[in-house]
């Protein structure tokens, strides 16, 4: 049977793919593609996915002349399972929305206690949003153990050098707000000198 693109759940497999799926374990459609683009791809079905499994080339080309597909099933916790459509017994309905919830995590090293990064974290979610249009962004700050330990010259000096580096002390945003006014000012007195050009009669 084809099963529906996306569709996630239990799956029934007969023999001999039956064993290759988790009976406890939920598995999604990632793909239904039929046996020319397969094969177009360079990828010999019959070797890769009938005759490891004991089938023959009879049961093949049979299969190919009645236009099976081959499905790609994809879990959480293991390998894809790549089975052909003439093989599947039991397909689930429900169709996963094709969102997953997303945690992005950022490892930025050793910093000093005292650091106050809500600047950062700001300019994070402001940037996260102008590259996605995603608004309901939450970023969260949390420590962990450090393996081995500053002396105060090693700290003194770590300070030093990223107190050297660090160039941006403002959002990107209000960067962009600043140089905008700076523009504005600049187009008001270029229109005020236009005024009193006009108002003097002199061709412009």
């Amino acid at each position: 049977m084809t099963p529906i693109m996306h569709a996630r759940g239990k799956w029934e497999l007969l023999d001999p793919y039956r064993t290759l799926i988790k009976d406890d374990v939920s598995y999604t459609c990632n793909g239904i593609n039929d046996f020319g683009k397969v094969l177009a791809e360079g990828i010999n079905i019959f070797e890769a996915y009938y005759k490891p499994y004991g089938l023959t080339l009879e049961q093949y080309n049979s299969d190919r002349v009645n236009g099976t597909s081959l499905v790609t099933l994809k879990s959480d916790d293991y390998a894809d399972v790549l089975v052909p459509t003439t093989y599947i017994k039991v397909a689930p309905t429900t169709v996963t929305s094709g969102f997953s919830r997303m945690v992005m995590g950022l490892d930025v090293g050793v910093i000093p206690d005292t650091l106050d990064l809500t600047y950062v974290q700001e300019e994070v979610k402001e940037l996260f949003t102008a590259l996605t249009g995603l608004t309901d962004i939450t970023v969260t700050m949390y420590t962990a153990p450090m393996t081995g330990i500053l002396t105060p010259e090693q700290a003194a000096s770590f300070e030093a050098n990223r107190l050297a580096a660090v160039e941006n002390r403002q959002t990107f945003f209000a960067k962009v707000e600043d140089l905008q006014r700076q523009l504005n000012t600049e187009k008001s007195i270029r229109q005020r000198y236009e005024q009193l050009i006009i108002q003097a009669g002199i061709p412009v």
